[in-house]
């Protein structure tokens, strides 16, 4: 990757790595409360409120990565340069990266929803069958690029290509493992406090 991308290009893709990573501050802790609730009901036998725990969860995390993807985008003038200081011929492309980055953020953040309702089942070898190959990915996916473009733009499209995979193959699973969630989702209000006090918390941790 160094050798075909340079070392300039590298030290963005190292940083876009690292950005990624951060992604997870935008779900607010919620992914965590998910697993925890849905948890505790099926523990308790109460399996029908799981459908209106999963549904308030990933309403609220399209609430927060719609704030996380506004937010990219407005700091990413300032990301590019000063804060991260990127070469000058490399600041336009590095710009439209941060912008695709941003509009990924709602991928991300409800694929760790669905993990978290995989880890609530403790479902932990889907959950690992779907992690080690996204691993793996974050590495094969820009060098799969390379022979066609060596351009930051390319790289980070398959990137967000395989995270969007990724988000399908989630749900996919969750349908086989929950069936209800395919006709019955729904959204109730009195667990909205709760979780984002409890997702709070879990955010100050990570953070």
């Amino acid at each position: 990757l160094i050798k075909s991308l340079g070392i300039d290009r590298f030290g963005v893709l190292t940083l876009i790595w690292v950005v990624v990573g951060y992604f997870s501050l935008f779900d607010i802790g919620l992914g965590r409360t998910l697993t925890k609730l849905v948890a505790e009901n099926i523990g308790k036998g109460q399996e029908k409120k799981i459908p209106s725990l999963i549904g308030t969860a990933l309403m609220l995390m399209g609430g927060v990565s719609l704030v996380g993807v506004i937010l990219l985008l407005f700091l990413t003038p300032w990301l590019v340069n000063p804060i991260l200081n990127i070469p000058g011929f490399l600041r336009y492309e590095a710009s439209v990266v941060f912008y695709i980055l941003a509009f990924s953020i709602p991928i991300v953040i409800t694929t760790t929803g669905l993990r978290g309702i995989l880890e609530a089942y403790q479902r932990f070898d889907i959950v690992n069958a779907i992690r080690i190959p996204m691993g793996l990915f974050t590495f094969l996916g820009p060098l799969a690029v390379l022979p066609f473009s060596k351009s930051l733009v390319a790289v980070v499209s398959v990137l967000v290509l395989g995270r969007m995979i990724a988000c399908i193959v989630h749900l996919i699973c969750c349908f086989f493992i929950l069936p209800r969630l395919k006709k019955d989702i729904d959204i109730e209000r009195s667990l909205i406090r709760p979780m984002i006090s409890f997702g709070g918390w879990l955010t100050v941790s990570n953070i």
